[in-house]
């Protein structure tokens, strides 16, 4: 079906503060929210497990058989206790996976992404419908509508849009929201968030070894990420990701500004297009 305003005011009715900009300037302030929690997080666990590590080495090199474990309840009272460890095995566990607590942040943002990006096209879609901001460039869906007692027409046609939407490969995802908002899409942004998709698959499906088929699908040779210097390193086909807190924050500092322009435009006249969409980081 193909989506198109109507008014049965006609087309000099005058709207109330658009349904689009407030929704979706909600969800940019969820994904911000969010992102600010994904900061906290980087920073307050890479300084625990840092802290914990080196206090950890000190006290092996004092007494080498040291053992750690975890229980509820005063020592003297331990109501459940796990089995000793030794404390020299823990210390080896966390250095050879410091970056840890940094690919956990690191997927949760990539999946905040995906929320927001849903979030803003749904709003879109019903301020469309609802007359509040036109949006002809959503062009025609084709939907499977739950004609159920009870649903109204526009939720069956939201829902619908939202689930077809919800299959759509990341990219068009952006190239739609920007083609609806007056955005020129740009390959910058689309080929930053491929590599952060890319990094959040190899690190949960691969052990973080970057494969030539990943590298192939993005269509280059490499990709680069912030070491921990703060300098850009390349990886190349069979090399182990290593993703940094500066890696991570890049992420996190990129996809908030991106979603404060979706937000920003949303607040625009639908006929104001054309304008171009911010660069994606170096």
């Amino acid at each position: 079906m193909t989506l198109a305003r109507t008014s049965p005011a006609g087309d000099n009715v005058r709207h109330s503060p658009s349904e689009a900009t407030v929704s979706v300037a909600a969800a940019r302030d969820r994904f911000r929210a969010r992102m600010e929690d994904a900061f906290r997080l980087t920073v307050s666990l890479g300084i625990a497990v840092q802290l914990g590590t080196r206090w950890m080495v000190d006290n092996v090199a004092k007494f080498p058989d040291a053992t750690v474990h975890q229980g509820v309840g005063p020592p003297t009272a331990t109501k459940v206790m796990t089995r000793p460890f030794p404390m020299a095995e823990a210390v080896q566990v966390l250095q050879a996976k410091p970056q840890l607590t940094t690919e956990l942040v690191h997927g949760l943002v990539v999946q905040w992404w995906y929320e927001f990006l849903e979030e803003a096209y749904e709003s879109l879609v019903r301020a469309h419908l609802t007359g509040t901001r036109p949006a002809p460039q959503l062009g025609r869906l084709e939907l499977r509508l739950d004609t159920a007692p009870g649903v109204a027409l526009v939720d069956a046609v939201v829902e619908g849009a939202v689930r077809n939407f919800h299959f759509v490969p990341n990219p068009e995802k952006l190239r739609r929201l920007a083609k609806i908002l007056g955005l020129v899409p740009n390959k910058d942004n689309e080929a930053f968030q491929l590599v952060h998709i890319t990094v959040r698959n190899v690190i949960e499906h691969a052990k973080g070894r970057l494969g030539a088929d990943d590298l192939r699908r993005l269509g280059v040779k490499s990709i680069r990420l912030l070491d921990g210097e703060h300098d850009f390193r390349e990886f190349t086909a069979g090399d182990q990701l290593v993703l940094t807190t500066w890696e991570a924050l890049r992420v996190v500092r990129h996809l908030g500004e991106l979603a404060d322009e979706m937000a920003a435009a949303a607040t625009s006249s639908p006929k104001s297009t054309g304008r171009a969409a911010g660069q994606a980081p170096p």
